[in-house]
């Protein structure tokens, strides 16, 4: 009887541990054991491009600094930024005008649904006053 109940512990043991072992492995697997390898690997490359891509922009917008255009150009070209300048300070005005009325028509709209809802609050008040007078009433 005890070797039967020694070998049933030993199973007992055996199975616990398989069990352990796979959870062990299915946690890993979640984890990514080299596919973190692989990520870290990927992301480094990726930021080396991107780090190649903003130096080559940088070169490039020094290039186009350093472009001697004649004068007539360069006059051409100054006026045409003064003009986007003023250009987009008027759009984010008009954006800027345009958030506001479109924030008061919401507060507007919200004003009405709430005088609105106090009408039909106040409605329910007045039947709930008259139904509680009747059965006072009748008392």
């Amino acid at each position: 009887m005890v070797a039967i109940e020694q070998n049933v512990l030993y199973i007992i043991i055996a199975v616990i541990i398989v069990i352990g072992l796979i959870i062990a492995f299915m946690l890993r697997r979640r984890r990514g054991g080299k596919e973190k390898i692989l990520n870290a690997k990927y992301f480094a490359k990726e930021t080396e491009e991107k780090k190649i891509k903003i130096v080559e922009r940088d070169l490039e917008s020094n290039y186009m600094d350093n472009i001697i255009l004649p004068y007539g150009q360069q006059k051409k070209l100054s006026n045409i930024r003064e003009n986007t300048s003023d250009l987009t300070h008027k759009v984010g005005y008009f954006n800027n005008k345009i958030n506001q009325k479109l924030y008061s028509l919401e507060e507007e709209k919200e004003y009405v649904k709430l005088q609105k809802l106090l009408t039909n609050v106040d409605k329910t008040k007045q039947k709930l006053g008259k139904k509680i007078s009747k059965k006072k009433g009748e008392k």
